[in-house]
């Protein structure tokens, strides 16, 4: 009976690597334009230390790697991991939770959640500890699926940025970028 329990979660952890793998298939034609579109707008500097929130298959982070940052990923799947630290060697991969992240505050130049921010209990949380981990003037850009208008986030969003500039000013704490999938508007940027 052990063995056959053995044998299914070997079965599920292989199961969810090939998911993993089909997923960064996927992910290179769906979401490149967004990383592209990301990559041009947060305009990301050689030896600028970036952190991918949500980083999956490594997409994204292999892309600011080539562009010169020093990458962090971190995601909540194992599997996701995996085939990210084949993807891009060079970079960092570590596992966690997107509400509580591991790292020091003041840490990164960049912050970045892709299309992984709608899928979290508490997105507020989520946001606070980007913020709480980017260093002072550093870029924290958001992307969610779907529609500004449609985008239940877009009012917290909005919400949490107002707040968090209120709380961290006269000095520029943070650059607050989000936008939806079909809409390139900015929502808000705090050191305007």
């Amino acid at each position: 009976m052990t063995a056959i329990g053995q044998r299914r979660g070997a079965a599920s952890s292989q199961e969810e690597i090939w998911r993993a793998r089909d997923y960064a298939e996927r992910e290179e034609g769906v979401d490149r334009p967004d990383y592209l579109e990301g990559l041009r707008r947060i305009g990301i500097r050689a030896g600028n230390a970036l952190l991918d929130v949500g980083c999956g298959p490594g997409g994204f982070c292999r892309l600011a790697g080539e562009a010169g940052a020093t990458v962090t990923g971190l995601d909540a799947s194992p599997s996701m991991l995996e085939v990210a630290r084949e993807r891009v060697p060079a970079a960092r991969f570590d596992a966690g939770d997107m509400q509580h992240l591991l790292y020091d505050k003041d840490s990164f130049d960049v912050v970045t959640l892709f299309n992984c921010l709608q899928f979290c209990s508490e997105p507020l949380a989520a946001l606070t500890e980007a913020r709480r981990v980017a260093k002072p003037g550093a870029t924290v850009f958001v992307v969610v699926f779907g529609r500004e208008d449609h985008v239940e986030l877009t009012a917290k969003f909005h919400a949490l940025a107002r707040a968090s500039c209120r709380r961290s000013r006269p000095a520029r704490r943070a650059r607050w970028r989000c936008r939806g999938r079909a809409c390139s508007t900015r929502w808000l940027s705090a050191a305007a």
